[in-house]
């Protein structure tokens, strides 16, 4: 293998981890964002919502399913448990997929927000865990 080949390379895997960053971004900050309304700024309304799924005690799903988002954003911009917290940021999806938006007909305006953050959070359970700790943890 030469030095060009080399070069090719690690400019590839560069290229890789790059696109894993902006996913972990994008997805880090609309949890984070959902997250923080969640826990700070609408708990009430939350609990009202998850209760209204019947989700019981809906205060505890509301403080678990916000802090999961609000922290788990946070972890995946840094790279901290990236698999395993896009594994429950996709867990959150399927569940609001099946639980608030099955039997919606209409894709625009209906489900595909949620479809595409499901695909985003699958994607890095199975990409690279990346991140400024090194992909170790």
């Amino acid at each position: 293998m030469n030095g060009s080949n080399i070069s090719y390379m690690i400019i590839q895997l560069l290229n890789l981890e790059l696109s894993f960053f902006i996913l972990r971004a994008v997805l880090g900050v609309f949890f984070i964002v959902h997250g923080y309304q969640k826990l700070f700024s609408d708990f009430n309304g939350t609990k009202s919502f998850l209760r209204s799924l019947q989700f019981f005690p809906a205060g505890f799903w509301a403080v678990l399913l916000g802090g999961v988002e609000f922290f788990g954003g946070i972890f995946i911009i840094f790279g901290f448990y990236t698999q395993i917290m896009a594994g429950c940021m996709a867990l959150i999806m399927l569940i609001a997929l099946a639980r608030v938006k099955f039997g919606c007909e209409k894709f625009i305006g209906g489900w595909e927000l949620d479809f595409l953050v499901f695909g985003i959070a699958l994607a890095l359970v199975f990409g690279l865990p990346g991140g400024i700790f090194g992909g170790f943890l």
